[in-house]
């Protein structure tokens, strides 16, 4: 839903679309650089137009300054800041899901279920 929205916009607007995600559907990170993800490259240009681009960052502050807006160092600092720390929460969530997950034997699944079957007869 979001994609088609920004295709929209730009259709609209006739103008370049900036992205700012770090969400993996849009693209990805080499060498502290964002690129747009290829499909929705060519996906942008056929619908919008080649002669429009959709540019992705993966931070706030570098999307401002692609609009020549200055950022100060502490600003960068805090949104690093912020950006760990939500990185942090992501990977605590995930350690609590896999704590939950629970391991069983196949066999003793099927033996467990025909037990749960014969009691039921």
């Amino acid at each position: 839903m979001n994609w088609e929205w920004i295709v929209h916009c730009a259709k609209e607007r006739k103008s370049h679309i900036v992205i700012v995600s770090r969400d993996s559907d849009y693209g990805s990170i080499s060498d502290s650089r964002s690129y747009l993800n290829d499909r929705l490259k060519q996906e942008f240009a056929e619908r919008v137009g080649k002669t429009r681009k959709a540019v992705l960052y993966t931070k706030l502050s570098e999307a401002l300054k692609h609009f020549d807006i200055t950022v100060t160092p502490k600003e960068e600092e805090e949104e690093n800041r912020l950006i760990e720390s939500s990185e942090k929460t992501i990977e605590a969530t995930h350690r609590i899901k896999a704590k939950d997950v629970i391991s069983i034997n196949v066999e003793d699944f099927i033996r467990a279920v025909d037990e749960v079957v014969s009691e039921k007869r």
